[in-house]
């Protein structure tokens, strides 16, 4: 290698750190809420003894179905101790109006002051099982003793979820959210890579293990800290300029089985692991 050559590297290595740099520091243009509904759409709240029902109307003052709420009309229902009993959606024309989980209203039964079963129903007015297989939640404290979700069929059985498990516990600490799951019989389930639960901080998310503890599996790692990608890239970068030939490309073919198994192999999130040749680009395709 050439002197000049060598120097032209360097050179163009150390304006890569300083550009990642930049952009790793360049602060985020923030995104503007938008509102569930357009502007020239209005709510209108009617309210009849323990019912309070609302219209999106809009300039003319005609009921008008609503996209971002999935429905025209909601009406709602309060008991003597002014908790909510029942969520209803309608559409323009008054009939049950379906919500992204697939139903169209909901009843809240209530055990205490504070514990409740929530349950779904259809169109028809029957109990209606969502996508993720459960028909009924029964939500369990607050947070100051901790919130227990446990997910019923219509049976009001304990039901295991698409998602691995049955019951889902909430527990609340020093500014976080300890979120544990587990199956029917109350036993701890693995989502996967040990993976028992999830510690959520603000905006920041860990990966708890079977004691409840904060682990650092690589996923979580690089989806918590991206820039990591970058400095990895760094140091690749360097080390392929200042490394011989032979090595530099043993560098590059190790780079590229790390990312065949990050991105062909690898099932992250609350799925489990399995290996699933190309699951990364399928799952893509079939969420499009």
């Amino acid at each position: 290698m050439s002197k000049k050559i060598y120097v032209v590297k360097i050179v163009i290595v150390v304006m890569f750190i300083i550009a990642s740099c930049y952009f790793i520091d360049m602060p985020q243009t923030a995104v503007k809420k938008k509102s569930a509904y357009p502007d020239n759409i209005t709510e209108k709240e009617t309210v009849t003894g323990n019912i309070k029902r609302y219209d999106y109307v809009d300039e003319n003052g005609n009921i008008t179905y609503v996209n971002g709420l999935r429905c025209a009309t909601v009406i709602k229902t309060y008991d003597e101790k002014e908790r909510l009993v029942k969520v209803e959606y309608l559409d323009a024309k008054g009939n049950p109006a379906e919500q992204s989980d697939g139903s169209c209203s909901r009843v809240i039964e209530y055990i205490g002051e504070e514990d409740n079963i929530t349950t779904y129903y259809d169109e028809t007015g029957k109990k209606y099982t969502n996508y993720q297989g459960y028909c009924s939640l029964k939500t369990e404290g607050n947070k100051e003793t901790g919130i227990t979700h446990t997910f019923l069929n219509e049976k009001g059985e304990p039901v295991m979820l698409t998602l691995g498990y049955a019951i889902r516990t909430r527990t609340y600490k020093d500014g976080s959210c300890y979120e544990m799951y587990f199956d029917t019989q109350r036993n701890p389930v693995e989502l996967g890579h040990g993976q028992y639960g999830v510690k959520y901080t603000g905006n920041k998310v860990a990966y708890l293990d079977i004691n409840g503890k904060v682990f650092y599996p690589l996923n979580m790692i690089l989806n918590a800290f991206p820039f990591l990608i970058i400095i990895a890239g760094i140091f690749i970068s360097v080390f392929m300029v200042l490394l011989p030939k032979k090595l530099s490309m043993l560098l590059i073919a190790a780079y590229m089985l790390f990312i065949v198994y990050m991105t062909l192999l690898f099932r992250g999130g609350q799925e489990r692991f399995d290996i699933s040749p190309f699951w990364s680009y399928r799952k893509f395709f079939e969420d499009a």
